[in-house]
């Protein structure tokens, strides 16, 4: 778990680490209207996100339990080739569905300012191809991770974001300065990275891309998948409602500082994210087991390192958040106008984080249903007070939103759990427990912030150092800490 775990947060730090280096290179080659549309992928890659049907977490759930019942390789092969076609034959659809669309007339995207609206509609194409795909190669990383293969999934994402990155900085700077070129190069390693997924199951796993589909096969995945499905197009609402409005009333300048405060205050969570994926199989086998003891230790380990992780990374975005977005965006965004929006959107996404954990529980005991209330409420939280305030408040009411869905999920999640209490009992121990690291975390913060206050031309070394030396010595007390619980007999 531990190591799973740290490939991940490697994986996704490498992922962060290229986003810094390179949002800011876009945004000073592609100028303000073009940068708004490399922020707005990800809104679009969310909505896109809902032709995946929730097969590719089903995938993942049935492989994991399939493995552990001896269910034979050819059926498994079966059923991962009859997601792939319909989910293929699906997003011929969409593309065809939505390229037409798009084709057919104007787009109300930025008050109607970006001037040049032929390479708009060519790059929304792009998007929404770039977007599918990215769907498909979900389906194969389901299956990666059912069958626990996560040291070669990761390592190939650290490789794909160095590559992806390195490639769109040279041909914007030696080919065109245009946007949709750099799709087209996303969309090239794109298609690179699920030709090698497919050749890890091909060699690895002896998986065989062509061969029998049956709809039939899909039998056992409906139930899980269907749930998800819905659950899916409801989280997508409850996130992504307003900065889909927002991209309406904003101009591009204004949409791409806030966006950029998005991603920079997603990476408490991104970075932690790899813990709940890598908890699914194994809570999964826990709950299969039966055994109380199991499935205790393993949900208080995965909340644990859970809850480690986004407390050091919230403190240091919220410590040197500000000197890093000096460093790397001066002169490309407002800066201050950025950071305002990074702090309390830092919070938000820190609760996000810690809902990971206890929502992979929830899809192992069954409760999927419940998570699908919990996002109903969600969605129609977002879309009603996105209708009704953004055209008024804009930013602010975005921010309002998240932090209401976001604490309306922590709580819930727990809620629905079975032996609820238990559970948050659980929690709260890890919590507890994690009171000494979080003592050194907090009184670094606070050191480190008055520092930073009293001190002006620190240079840049400074903040980035101080950064590696509060995570290194937290990283060392947290796993201190659960290797001193792991040599004590299950609660």
């Amino acid at each position: 778990m531990l190591k799973e775990s740290s490939l991940g947060v490697s994986a996704q730090v490498t992922a962060v680490a290229t986003s810094l280096f390179s949002l800011p290179v876009y945004a000073k080659y592609l100028g303000a209207e073009q940068f708004s549309l490399v922020l707005l992928f990800s809104t679009i890659q969310a909505w896109l996100s809902l032709v995946d049907g929730g097969f590719s977490t089903a995938l993942t759930q049935y492989i994991s339990q399939s493995t552990s019942k001896e269910i034979g390789r050819d059926t498994i092969q079966t059923v991962v080739r009859s997601v792939i076609a319909c989910i293929i034959l699906f997003s011929t659809l969409v593309i065809l569905i939505i390229v037409l669309g798009l084709n057919s007339g104007s787009l109300p995207l930025f008050s109607g300012e970006y001037d040049n609206k032929d390479e708009l509609g060519t790059a929304l194409n792009l998007i929404v191809i770039l977007g599918l795909s990215r769907v498909i190669e979900a389906v194969l990383r389901g299956a990666l991770q059912g069958y626990r293969d996560f040291s070669f999934f990761y390592f190939s994402q650290i490789v794909s974001n160095l590559v992806k990155t390195g490639l769109c900085i040279l041909a914007l700077l030696a080919f065109s300065r245009s946007v949709v070129t750099f799709f087209e190069v996303q969309l090239l390693v794109s298609a690179l990275f699920l030709l090698l997924l497919s050749v890890r199951l091909k060699f690895h796993f002896r998986f065989s891309i062509l061969g029998a589909i049956s709809l039939r096969s899909l039998t056992p995945l409906w139930p899980t998948a269907s749930a998800l499905s819905l659950n899916s197009a409801l989280l997508v609402a409850a996130t992504q409602f307003d900065r889909a409005v927002l991209a309406i009333y904003l101009e591009p300048a204004r949409f791409s500082e806030y966006l950029t405060a998005i991603l920079i205050s997603s990476m408490v969570a991104t970075i932690a994210s790899p813990i709940s994926q890598v908890s699914l199989p194994e809570l999964q086998r826990a709950v299969t087991s039966g055994t109380e003891s199991a499935l205790r230790s393993s949900f208080r380990r995965s909340f644990g390192y859970s809850f480690a992780a986004t407390t050091v990374l919230l403190l240091c975005l919220l410590t040197f958040g500000l000197p890093i977005l000096s460093i790397f965006f001066a002169g490309t965004l407002d800066v201050e106008a950025v950071y305002s929006w990074v702090v309390p959107l830092s919070i938000c996404f820190a609760m996000s984080s810690l809902v990971g954990v206890p929502g992979q529980l929830a899809i192992a005991v069954g409760r999927s249903g419940s998570i699908v209330s919990i996002n109903f409420l969600n969605a129609a939280v977002s879309i009603g007070l996105g209708t009704w305030l953004i055209s008024g408040y804009r930013e602010l009411a975005s921010i309002l939103i998240l932090y209401v869905t976001q604490l309306t999920s922590l709580i819930g999640i727990f809620y629905i759990l079975p032996d609820f209490r238990k559970r948050l009992n659980d929690a709260a121990a890890e919590i507890k427990s994690f009171f000494p690291a979080g003592g050194f975390l907090v009184t670094s913060y606070l050191i480190v912030r008055v520092l930073l206050d009293q001190l002006t031309g620190v240079p840049p070394w400074f903040y980035l150092g101080s950064v590696g030396v509060i995570i290194s010595l937290s990283v060392y007390l947290v796993q201190k800490r659960f290797k001193k619980a792991q040599r004590l007999p299950s609660a």
